[in-house]
């Protein structure tokens, strides 16, 4: 392999003709157009975003706990990870260079560039760990261990052997070799260094070290606090998911709505770039981090794409999808296969497509009706249900409903009242299902009901509680005008996969105790024009939240703002590794094949050997079974995630779950799900 050389005027400057290696650049950074725009946006994460000061973090408390409160086996373990990981880093710092030299497209190089800095970065944290923590001979002796450690030499030399052949002989099959060892160290070795210091953590100790290690293993990219994810609940906080909690994922080739479980929980502080986009005239909004995915739809081809937040373009033909169409199917899925490039298996359930008059009764009784508590039902087996309407409309309407339910049991007395109009009383077997409710998430389920019928619930809906404007009106904009919140809620939901946009007023009722919303239901629009919107950025420190999915699209809510947006990024090797398959699929031959699985099954039995030599079987909350299991199950991560087989099938769950859970930044609250999910696993642990 050759070099690139520092100017080519002879290269090529059309986007399409970038390769990762192999291209002919100028080397010029044109930035105009960017052909792999997943590394740009991770450039700009690690050089902007994904910052911090170590000295912003106190260390004096660790420095009494090392002296007092860790056992000999525990600062033994504590110094010599800390010895390995700055050994790690420092081979990163410097191969990161080599690399660059060799890769062809400029979004990648400054890529690598960023996170050559990152590495440096990280560096300079075990040294301010180091400085803080222990008396300066004793760092001294700690920077020298692999001189005298036998065992932590050799582990230097597993990563270290790689990437000196590769600089010796740089040929294409040392690069792929380099590629994979770096992919090895960022996503294996370093991970069973953090599970010791998370292991500390979990105790009480070293709480501050911790907190470095957490700022060193970040990646994610984000919704900010307050956002919600749609789920078979309804539009739930993602501090409030629940174990079992189906989320609704987006398919941009069929604009379909489908229920999975997530694979992925992300929680973590963030400091830096904030965008929000906004449409003044609806209240419409939504804020992410910087680099986060949102889907563009052009309304000339419609055709989907992805776009950085901060890059949505605003015009009149360019739109983001607001809402889906579900039509019962759920997707469930192996992680491993998942990984690897499966779409798992497809469940297609039966959904309802009428409404039937029983629900357009308890629809209703939502708006007009009351529940009598007294008269239950216990002697006679009818609930009884009470009306009063004095529009003839309304009349007509009802008692047409009142008419289709006797088959169903219904009974039902008509009174005149003695202001005008009629009351009713109608007896609603206690053997009918759905109950009877006033609110509509008891007696709907968001699974069960399919898109037409959503739209039929709709225009009965405000045919009792909104408003149908019969001219002007070639849009088809209806209201929903409810005090209930809950209710509010719930038709923001059903519309989100029924296909149609909504947008959320607040009104204050002189005649209403409490606030009133009124939601604008757009039938036959499924997205928001960005034309009139307005992107903004702006600093914040905080949480961020979200979750990933197997189509990489999930429905979110801000401040009653429903929106279609990606969820997380991928690290940058892997994603390296993933497009020289696609791109140079001649340099994986057999052979080379064959060495991956050789090389990930060495690496994993020294990753557990060095693992089990410093814990010594005698550090609380971690032994030489989990140890064993927890690298095992990684190295089955890491390798599905590239698409290869796992090695070690009988591995299928996280050993360790709680470090994922503790390992978010947010430092009081480390058990965020209590019962924890056992398909949870981080989908890429990996920093970068």
């Amino acid at each position: 392999m050759d070099r690139t050389i520092i100017f080519n005027p002879q290269g090529d400057r059309e986007t399409s003709k970038r390769k990762v290696i192999f291209g002919n650049p100028t080397n010029i950074m044109e930035l105009n157009n960017v052909k792999y725009q997943w590394a740009f946006d991770l450039y700009k994460t690690m050089g902007f975003t994904n910052f911090w000061v170590p000295e912003e973090i106190p260390m004096h408390e660790d420095k009494k706990q090392y002296e007092k409160d860790l056992s000999p086996y525990e600062k033994r373990a504590y110094e010599m990870v800390l010895s390995f990981l700055i050994a790690l880093d420092s081979y990163q710092v410097n191969m990161l260079k080599e690399f660059a030299r060799y890769i062809t497209a400029p979004e990648l190089v400054m890529a690598l560039t960023s996170q050559e800095f990152q590495e440096a970065l990280h560096s300079y944290s075990y040294q301010f760990i180091l400085e803080s923590v222990v008396e300066p001979q004793v760092a001294d002796e700690i920077y020298n261990y692999w001189r005298q450690d036998t065992v932590l030499m050799e582990r230097n030399q597993v990563i270290a052997q790689l990437y000196n052949e590769f600089i010796r002989h740089p040929t294409e099959e040392n690069f792929i070799k380099a590629t994979f060892g770096n992919y090895v160290l960022e996503s294996l070795y370093f991970y069973s260094g953090f599970a010791f210091f998370y292991t500390l953590g979990r105790q009480g100790k070293m709480r501050n070290t911790v907190q470095q290690i957490k700022y060193i293993n970040r990646d994610e990219l984000c919704f900010i606090e307050g956002t919600q994810v749609l789920t078979t609940r309804g539009f739930v906080d993602f501090r409030d998911l629940k174990e079992g909690d189906l989320v609704a994922q987006y398919d941009m080739q069929t604009g379909e709505i489908s229920w999975t479980k997530p694979y992925a929980y992300i929680e973590r502080d963030y400091e830096g770039s904030m965008f929000r986009l906004r449409h003044p005239k609806s209240g419409w909004e939504v804020i992410a981090t910087e680099g986060h995915e949102f889907i563009v739809r052009d309304l000339k081809s419609g055709i989907e794409f992805k776009k950085p937040i901060e890059r949505v373009k605003l015009h009149p033909h360019a739109v983001i999808p607001v809402a889906g169409k579900y039509n019962g199917e759920t997707q469930e899925y192996d992680m491993w296969e998942l990984l690897m490039g499966s779409s798992g298996t497809i469940t297609a359930r039966s959904v309802k497509t009428h409404l039937t008059p029983i629900e357009r009764l308890l629809i209703v009784l939502q708006a007009d009706g009351s529940i009598d508590k007294r008269r239950n039902g216990k002697f006679t087996g009818f609930q009884q249900l009470r009306f009063y309407f004095s529009k003839e409309r309304k009349i007509e309407r009802f008692e047409k409903i009142l008419r289709a339910c006797e088959d169903y049991g219904v009974r039902w007395d008509k009174h005149p009242d003695r202001k005008g109009g009629f009351r009713y009383t109608v007896y609603y077997p206690n053997t009918l299902l759905p109950k009877p409710s006033k609110f509509f998430d008891e007696w709907i389920k968001l699974e069960e009901v399919g898109q037409s019928w959503t739209k039929q619930f709709v225009e009965e809906l405000v045919e009792w509680d909104g408003h149908i404007p019969k001219d002007r009106n070639r849009r088809k904009v209806y209201y929903y005008s409810t005090k209930e919140k809950r209710n509010k809620d719930f038709v923001q939901s059903l519309c989100a996969i029924g296909g149609m946009r909504t947008a959320v007023s607040k009104e204050n009722n002189p005649r209403a105790k409490s606030q009133v919303y009124r939601i604008w239901i757009y039938l036959e629009e499924d997205y928001i024009n960005t034309q009139s919107m307005v992107k903004e950025e702006f600093y914040y420190k905080g949480k961020v939240y979200c979750v990933s999915v197997p189509k990489g699209n999930i429905v979110v809510r801000y401040k009653d703002s429903v929106c279609i947006a990606g969820n997380c990024h991928v690290s940058l090797f892997r994603n390296i590794i993933l497009t020289l398959k696609e791109e140079n699929p001649e340099l994986f031959s057999p052979e080379i094949e064959s060495w991956i699985y050789e090389f990930f099954k060495y690496a994993t039995d020294a990753e557990i050997k060095w693992g089990q030599y410093v814990t010594q079987n005698q550090i609380l909350g971690i032994n030489n079974t989990l140890i064993d299991r927890y690298i095992k199950y990684l190295a089955n991560l890491r390798l599905t995630q590239l698409g290869y087989k796992p090695l070690y099938p009988e591995i299928t769950e996280n050993p360790m779950k709680w470090i994922d859970q503790f390992r978010t930044i947010n430092d009081t609250k480390t058990d965020f799900f209590q019962a924890k999910p056992q398909t949870y696993a981080k989908r890429s642990e990996l920093k970068w």
